[in-house]
């Protein structure tokens, strides 16, 4: 039997494996990948984002003001925190790197959970949604302090 004029079948979990490794910053290649050309320059070092929480006790929900007051402790990239519906807010310090300057400067956020950005001040600028989506915010120099409101 001939495959004249038949169309190749799509696996959809082969697809988007690819596709998730056509634009991942870690996957074997990526030095070469979309993303690489998407983003010159890329930092993750405590030198320019430090990052601390405080994990509000009890399910309890609390307003900005008191959370600013809190008593926020040093944090991590992939640090993992919960439980479920549970509240924790971060204080995160951008410094932008000499490189990085007159370019824009973009901080990705990806916590797969729901939550809001708010600025010193109290200001909302983006809201979250859980499903894996990456967050860009565009940022200039110098930052200012930013606050995230996450909920586990």
């Amino acid at each position: 039997m001939s495959n004249t004029g038949t169309t190749p079948r799509l696996i959809p979990s082969i697809v988007k494996d690819r596709v998730a490794n056509y634009l991942s910053t870690t996957a074997n290649g990526s030095d070469v990948n979309l993303t690489s050309i998407l983003w010159k320059h890329r930092s993750a070092s405590q030198d320019h984002v430090t990052l601390e929480v405080y994990s509000v006790p009890d399910l309890r929900r609390i307003p900005f003001e008191e959370a600013i007051k809190a008593n926020f402790k040093p944090t991590k990239v992939g640090e993992r925190f919960g439980p479920s519906w549970s509240t924790h807010w971060f204080r995160v310090h951008i410094t932008i790197p000499a490189a990085f300057e007159g370019q824009e400067v973009q901080l990705s956020w990806n916590a797969d959970n729901e939550g809001l950005i708010w600025t010193t001040s109290g200001k909302p600028l983006q809201g979250l949604t859980g499903g894996g989506n990456v967050y860009l915010i565009t940022l200039a120099s110098p930052v200012p302090l930013l606050f995230l409101q996450l909920i586990a």
